[in-house]
């Protein structure tokens, strides 16, 4: 919210400077409205779920000390087929937001420099997100994102993976109840030999 504070001053202070400007009689009305009318549309827009990209450009940036911890960890079984979860957050800020999975050091190799032996998601998992009671995200999960963060100095483990992105808020401007909707479609197999090492999260997005 800090952004649409700053915009909504912002425009608080452009109209007591419009309006020491100019007299009721000046010529100069038009403008005036236009400029007003021009801060209020730039104030709606960032308090609109349009402007989320905004948002995350500017957390990049001036990044909260507790920006990236997750809204969600939790045991998952991603081996086990119709395994599902349900879980409920109340975000703490509007950005990108990532479902993925973290697991626990120097145990999944990344296949770094291998092409054959780099690392893939094999399952599909479904996501169902809903505010309000009302689902507004529906997608099946077959591969991980394009990057996935390694360990910290070493590039030949993964620490964490991105499995799906998706923007909160998804409707309207204030930062609601999400409850979010895992089932297991496929299994990962793969992921059977680390089930007491992973966790899924959800949490901002660093990459998209």
């Amino acid at each position: 919210m800090v952004l649409a504070l700053i915009t909504l001053v912002s425009l608080c202070v452009a109209a007591l400077w419009a309006f020491s400007r100019f007299s009721p009689k000046d010529t100069n009305r038009p403008t005036l409205i236009a400029i007003l009318l021009l801060l209020t549309g730039l104030t709606m827009f960032m308090l609109s779920d349009k402007s989320i990209g905004i948002y995350h450009l500017y957390h990049l940036v001036f990044p909260p000390k507790d920006l990236y911890q997750p809204s969600i960890t939790s045991k998952f079984n991603f081996h086990e087929k119709d395994f599902v979860a349900e879980y409920k957050f109340i975000p703490r800020y509007r950005d990108i937001y990532e479902l993925g999975f973290k697991i626990q050091p120097n145990i999944l190799s990344s296949g770094w420099g291998k092409d054959k032996d780099q690392y893939n998601f094999s399952g599909k998992l479904k996501v169902q997100i809903y505010q309000e009671g009302n689902l507004v995200d529906d997608a099946v999960i077959t591969k991980h994102s394009t990057s996935f963060w390694y360990q910290d100095g070493n590039m030949d483990f993964i620490k964490s993976v991105s499995l799906y992105s998706f923007p909160i808020p998804i409707k309207g401007f204030l930062r609601k109840e999400i409850t979010i909707h895992v089932k297991v479609i496929e299994p990962a197999e793969m992921l059977e030999q680390f089930k007491e090492n992973i966790n899924l999260t959800i949490r901002v997005s660093p990459i998209e």
